[in-house]
């Protein structure tokens, strides 16, 4: 679920940059050669954040992995101490 987020986030920004690179060409004053290097820059500009965006949303799901894991591992350990006290416990009376 988290990564189909990254991926929604991911599709985002590259369908917005698209658009507003469409709506920047068709309203600028510049000249043709102007333009492209302009799209150019705004091209990089906009990958390089995009980029650095998905690393920061992986690393983040990384660590929401690694904290879940823990958080398994925690429960498992409490669940197997209290089903083991209570066999003993229901064991222990007949014993007697």
């Amino acid at each position: 679920m988290k990564r189909m987020s990254l991926i929604n986030l991911v599709k985002g920004l590259v369908i917005g940059g698209v658009v507003g690179m469409a709506v920047g060409v068709l309203y600028a004053p510049k000249s043709g050669c102007e333009t492209r290097d302009g799209l150019k820059k705004s091209t990089k500009k906009l990958y390089g954040e995009a980029k650095e965006r998905y690393e920061r949303a992986l690393l983040d799901a990384e660590g929401l992995v690694e904290r879940g894991k823990a958080e398994y591992a925690g429960s498992k350990e409490r669940l197997n101490k209290a089903i083991h006290a209570g066999v003993e416990a229901y064991n222990e009376p007949a014993k007697t």
